[in-house]
């Protein structure tokens, strides 16, 4: 018969099987869906969805079982915050099927694209769960890994960046991007950021990763290419890397600070420039953002603060909305998404912003339940950054200031409701809410 200890081992290593295991199916139904989801029609995208959900299942239970038997660490407020935006959301999406919501003619709701609104919703809890379990089970290797290797990662990835740029980039498109062959700015920032983030945090000479770091954008803004540091979103990982890495040899509560409030400097630029439409004169790329955020943010108070639910298109359906709808349709740029009428494109053409999405669909409500499941995790970590444990607290403070990056990301693209984006923002998470957890049980060993 087994002993105590023994059976403890088996389950430790089934956890740890499964998470890997449960991981792994994610990825590989999140990017079934970016490849193949997107592109179906209707009532494919339901059948191929329910699919997906149906093969998480079984290892999102698996996960639950061992978690339950094995684990012991404690419900927080973070994930608290995570539930009740989940179950928010969730209702939310509900009413919007059943059309509870009032009805706009501007804004008609179509059942087949409801499911491409919401799907983010059904995914997020079981894959927030299964990154933090997963973090929680192999955190310990990836911070060696990242003290070890992280630099040499991060300027590897720089070098592909310009050179892929240079050698294979369009130089038509915006930034010159060479995309790594197959990356795409999503990737490369937050392969970037975890890289550089978990050497600093281990490094003792801190020198060196802000002289690559500073190289590496001076090299791309001089030759105009890359895609890291050639946006609003890359000079403000610059910023944050420059100001955790000098505040880190003083106290991970410093910087994990910096960090917040180069974050809140951003978002304070955001937000003027939806106020005051003349800040973003000049740049169209930012300025069309802007445009259509202030369009969807008045929609959103012309129902009173509800929202307009899911399966309604990202713009009025008139001839005075922000797209023109027949020239995208027309056009070799967006034929690829098989529209099968002017129309479809206000329904698929979003607006490049989580945040801004949320509030616009699921009202007031939805969108501060948003911002809360942001904020409490970063906020809780902070709390705890000044236990004894200085490895730990400068590993929590990397994992926190890595978290708020993936959160800018969502606030200025298609964040959580895109595949790549979502499993970041999920993997980022997870690991914020594990490194938090460790160093509220133990030390780093």
């Amino acid at each position: 018969m087994a002993s105590a200890s023994s059976r403890l081992s088996i389950l430790a290593d089934g956890r740890l099987l499964t998470s890997h295991v449960s991981l792994t199916a994610i990825v590989a139904l999140l990017f079934s869906i970016s490849l193949f989801g997107t592109n179906l029609p209707g009532s494919r995208v339901a059948i191929s969805s329910g699919i997906v959900l149906a093969s998480l299942l079984p290892f999102v239970w698996a996960n639950a079982v061992l978690a339950q038997r094995f684990d012991t660490t404690r419900i927080t407020r973070a994930d608290f915050a995570a539930l009740c935006f989940l179950a928010y959301g969730l209702s939310f999406a509900l009413l919007s099927l059943l059309q509870v919501l009032p009805d706009d003619p501007e804004r008609p709701f179509r059942q087949d694209y409801w499911f491409r609104h919401c799907y983010h919703l059904f995914l997020l809890g079981p894959t927030m769960a299964g990154a933090a379990m997963l973090s929680h089970n192999t955190i310990v290797r990836i911070v060696r890994m990242g003290a070890r290797w992280g630099l040499v990662s991060y300027a590897f990835i720089g070098v592909a960046d310009v050179w892929t740029a240079l050698h294979y980039g369009d130089p038509q498109g915006l930034l010159n991007e060479g995309y790594l062959a197959f990356l795409d700015p999503s990737t490369t920032t937050f392969l970037c950021s975890a890289s550089y983030f978990l050497y600093a945090a281990a490094a003792r000479r801190l020198v060196l990763p802000i002289v690559v770091a500073v190289t590496y954008f001076v090299v791309s803004t001089v030759l105009d290419a890359g895609m890291m540091y050639n946006t609003l979103t890359g000079k403000y990982v610059l910023l944050v890397q420059l100001a955790f890495t000098l505040s880190i040899g003083r106290s991970p509560a410093l910087a994990l600070a910096a960090g917040i409030v180069a974050t809140l400097l951003v978002s304070s630029l955001l937000v003027a420039g939806v106020v005051y439409p003349g800040l973003s004169r000049g740049d169209l790329n930012t300025a069309w953002r802007f445009v259509v955020w202030r369009e969807n943010l008045s929609t959103m108070m012309q129902t009173g603060g509800v929202g307009v639910g899911f399966g309604t298109p990202y713009y009025r359906a008139s001839a005075n909305n922000m797209i023109s709808a027949f020239r995208l349709v027309s056009s070799n740029e967006f034929s690829h998404f098989r529209y099968t009428s002017a129309i479809d494109v206000l329904y698929v053409r979003a607006q490049h912003s989580t945040i801004v999405n949320t509030f616009y669909r699921m009202g007031l409500a939805g969108g501060l339940l948003l911002l809360w499941m942001y904020i409490e995790p970063v906020r809780l970590a902070f709390l705890r950054l000044w236990r004894s444990d200085l490895e730990m607290r400068r590993i929590v403070a990397a994992a926190g200031v890595i978290f708020l990056i993936e959160a800018i990301q969502t606030a200025l693209h298609v964040g959580l409701e895109s595949p790549r984006y979502f499993l970041f923002f999920c993997l980022s998470w997870g690991f914020l809410r594990a490194a938090t957890d460790r160093l509220r049980a133990e030390p780093l060993r």
